[in-house]
């Protein structure tokens, strides 16, 4: 049986944070894993301390592409945001302060590249001592400015993730040799695809249905979009654009707390909800058995708001 079988989100964060942080230079057997099993039942009714494997971090909703089916939704903003980048910085600060260790921080958008205070927010987000990996996402059609690409060649626990969606990635090719020659680490998917989400449609699931899909999803992926915590970016985008109105106990903003403790506990009890709102707006679940689209096919600017306005128009 697979950790995806066994644990739910909360456990396989944990999971993957041992196995990739704490045990990463063992080799894996059974014994190893029967002694994370027993530390995640031991931290699950006792400690009730978080390690977040992976946690996604847009800067904006500004992008220099509208991808058909982003699976951020950010097809469906008009123009988009910068988001302040003293707020990020001191999000990401108080979430460091509230969790044991963060495996991989992404910083991504939208287009990350646009924000006007990139530097500030990777040099505020490196004086976190656990995060272990800083990743920013880019799309491939802008090149980074020197400062930034000075902190990326300085600091080893950074990387770039390039998306390459072929010709509409129109700076890709320079933006890799960009990397080479400051010797910067990066990654990009030679035959990247997308699975789509579906439509932002509602889909009338029962609480049954919305718990086993929670309980089958794969995309762990946990989101703060301007200081507000989600467990997917179907479930933060769509209620920023009020798509959908995530339950209260679907989402939490850390800059409403002043207690740590508190925090850490509300946080605890998201990571282990049953069930979402967002989920009655999304397919990925079945990934296994959708066909795969074109990644970063593009859609024209009128089509998609029309499409979100066709939707949001029609709610009660």
């Amino acid at each position: 049986m697979s950790a995806f079988d066994k644990y739910n989100l909360y456990e396989r964060n944990l999971y993957k944070f041992l196995s990739n942080c704490i045990f990463g230079n063992y080799r894996k057997s059974y014994v190893l894993n029967g002694i994370i099993d027993l530390y995640i039942k031991a931290n699950r009714h006792i400690f009730h301390n978080v390690y977040l494997n992976y946690i996604e971090v847009p800067i904006t909703t500004k992008c220099s592409l509208r991808c058909k089916e982003c699976a951020n939704l950010i097809q469906y903003y008009d123009k988009g945001k910068f988001f302040d980048y003293r707020e990020i910085v001191n999000d990401v600060h108080k979430l460091c302060q509230c969790v044991k260790g963060i495996n991989q921080l992404r910083i991504l958008g939208g287009e990350p590249l646009m924000h006007p205070n990139l530097k500030e927010i990777l040099l505020g987000i490196l004086k976190n001592e656990n995060i272990e990996n800083i990743q920013i996402v880019t799309n491939g059609t802008m090149l980074f400015e020197e400062d930034v690409l000075n902190i990326l060649r300085k600091e080893r626990k950074c990387s770039v993730d390039i998306s390459n969606y072929g010709k509409v990635s129109r700076n890709y090719d320079k933006l890799r040799k960009q990397l080479r020659n400051y010797g910067i680490k990066y990654c990009s998917d030679k035959d990247l695809q997308w699975t789509p989400q579906g439509d932002i449609s509602y889909r009338n699931r029962s609480e049954k249905e919305l718990e086993e899909i929670l309980r089958v999803c794969r995309s762990d992926c946990v989101n703060m979009l301007d200081g507000d915590i989600h467990l997917c970016p179907r479930s933060s985008s769509g209620h920023d654009l009020e798509i959908l109105k995530a339950d209260k106990t679907d989402h939490i903003n850390l800059r409403s707390y002043k207690s740590k403790r508190q925090f850490k506990e509300d946080l605890f009890y998201l990571l282990n909800k049953k069930s979402i709102v967002a989920c009655n707006y999304c397919d990925y679940y079945m990934r296994d058995v959708l066909k795969t689209c074109i990644p970063g096919e593009q859609i024209a600017r009128e089509e998609a708001l029309e499409k979100y306005i066709a939707i949001v128009g029609t709610r009660d």
